[in-house]
């Protein structure tokens, strides 16, 4: 990757975290209010779901540092060590972590006010299942490239 387009992604990520952190602040508790007034038999459900969509952009946030990490790492050119492969493995994690809390938010707002939110909450969910899988499958290349790497230092 040309150091441009890596600081161009960087400049990206660093403004999708501000933007996230608007959301976490302002927009969610503003939705919640909004919701809670418009379905009047799910308000009790204000406050848990306000937590759980703050917890899933907070997710997002965590697999965005990582993200920038990485970015970082190639940057410098020590993308070939094992804690790149930590970060990784929390860009995993996180991922999949906001990908069932979806699926749970979906559900909740399903069988409380009968709407087919779990559609959108599976939809999401799988998303994320996918973006955690296929990461799964860049650590597995990225630990082969590092195996490698260290036997080609050890050659030369």
């Amino acid at each position: 990757m040309s150091r441009l387009a890596g600081a161009a992604l960087q400049v990206v990520l660093a403004l999708l975290l501000l933007v996230l952190l608007v959301v976490q602040v302002l927009v969610l508790p503003a939705y919640a209010e909004a919701s809670a007034g418009r379905f009047p038999e799910a308000a009790f459900l204000q406050v848990p779901l306000l937590a759980l969509g703050v917890a899933v952009v907070g997710c997002v946030q965590v697999a965005a540092v990582c993200v920038m990490a990485l970015l970082v790492r190639v940057d410098q050119e020590r993308i070939f060590e094992p804690a790149a492969v930590r970060q990784v493995d929390v860009f995993i994690g996180s991922t999949a972590a906001a990908g069932a809390l979806v699926l749970v938010g979906g559900l909740v707002v399903s069988a409380t006010v009968g709407s087919a939110a779990w559609v959108l909450g599976v939809l999401l969910a799988l998303v994320g299942a996918g973006v955690a899988l296929l990461m799964v499958q860049m650590r597995a290349l990225l630990r082969h490239a590092i195996s490698q790497h260290a036997e080609l230092a050890e050659v030369v």
